[in-house]
């Protein structure tokens, strides 16, 4: 383990100031062996799909695999794809959710003159 990185953002994007120091890291080493990248879960890595996959593909061309502790994915299985798609969306979904909540509990609440 080279190093361990925490930090209390969303991750609503990558615009995270603990997430840019990883990228620094990985960018100055670029011919360094593989890496390995541990999270929890998949919505500690990203809640934007759009983002996240960016973010994947940013990762494999420095070499670099993420990995979901609580979610495990065998990259070389092909069918994993789908899987990964889950986890990425449910994040994403939950954040539409919970928005569109707050949205609508602040509208009743006008309503009612509150």
């Amino acid at each position: 383990m080279k190093g361990i990185f925490r930090e209390d953002f969303s991750a609503k994007d990558f615009n995270r100031p603990e997430w840019k120091r990883i990228i620094k890291t990985l960018k100055n080493n670029i011919k360094r062996p593989a890496e390995n990248i541990l999270f929890i879960k998949w919505d500690r890595f990203s809640r934007n799909i759009e983002y996240a996959y960016q973010m994947l593909g940013i990762l494999r061309s420095l070499n670099t695999k993420p990995f979901a502790i609580d979610q495990p994915i065998d990259f070389d299985v092909p069918e994993s794809i789908v899987m990964l798609a889950v986890y990425l969306s449910i994040p994403e979904a939950e954040n539409n959710r919970r928005g569109r909540n707050a949205s609508d509990g602040m509208r009743r609440a006008r309503k009612m003159g509150r």
